[in-house]
């Protein structure tokens, strides 16, 4: 039992460290996009859109790097922890980056649902 719990405890510590990690990463990212954005204004900018595809693409495939070099019982415990099958080790982390990924969607949808409804509530205390 205390063997379960320390290898919970080392998953969910890897886990918030991979997201800070990938906070900063996005952080720097986004700097290093608007200081190229400004110094050269002639380029096309690239729409939200396609920087988020693009930002979640190299996300993906980092995750997926650093996944194929855990060892399987890590793996395993960590695709556990999600509530996903465990398996082959490629299926497992097949099956956690995406799962990851759609955690990542799911966060985006309600943040831009939380700006969605501050607006709405902005403006009715405006026309007030």
């Amino acid at each position: 039992f205390k063997r379960s719990r320390a290898a919970s405890k080392r998953v969910e510590e890897e886990e918030e460290q991979h997201e800070e990690e990938v906070e900063e990463n996005q952080e720097a990212e986004e700097e290093a996009e608007e200081a190229e954005g400004g110094e050269e204004g002639e380029e096309e900018q690239e729409s939200e859109e396609d920087a988020l595809k693009r930002r979640e693409e190299e996300i993906t495939v980092a995750r997926k790097k650093e996944l194929k070099a855990m060892p399987v019982g890590e793996l395993k415990d960590l695709a556990t922890g999600k509530g996903l099958e465990a398996g082959k080790k490629e299926d497992m982390v097949t099956a956690v980056v995406a799962h990851e990924a759609a955690v990542r969607a799911a966060q985006r949808a309600h943040q831009a649902k939380i700006r969605e409804v501050l607006v709405k509530k902005k403006e009715e205390l405006e026309a007030l």
